[in-house]
């Protein structure tokens, strides 16, 4: 996984809740939860960006993790 990752559309689809997957990385469900609460498709640019922003960066750090290896994985090869 590298900064080129973010530019994946699987991000903005997980936060948008468009992509079905059952994630390993309780923080990032944790995360995923909180962001889809609070941005929708109406939301502005922005907002879904910076959503978008946090879980990227949450798995981008935790890369070395045993279970956000999984759901990078999982995410990467959709």
């Amino acid at each position: 996984m590298e900064y080129a990752d973010l530019k994946n559309p699987v991000w903005r689809n997980l936060v948008l809740n468009k992509v079905a997957v059952k994630l390993n990385f309780l923080p990032a469900m944790i995360l995923l939860s909180r962001l889809r609460i609070s941005v929708n498709d109406n939301s502005p640019v922005e907002q879904i960006e910076i959503a978008k922003n946090e879980i990227f960066e949450l798995y981008f750090k935790s890369r070395e993790q045993p279970n956000a290896k999984k759901d990078i994985s999982l995410l990467l090869n959709k």
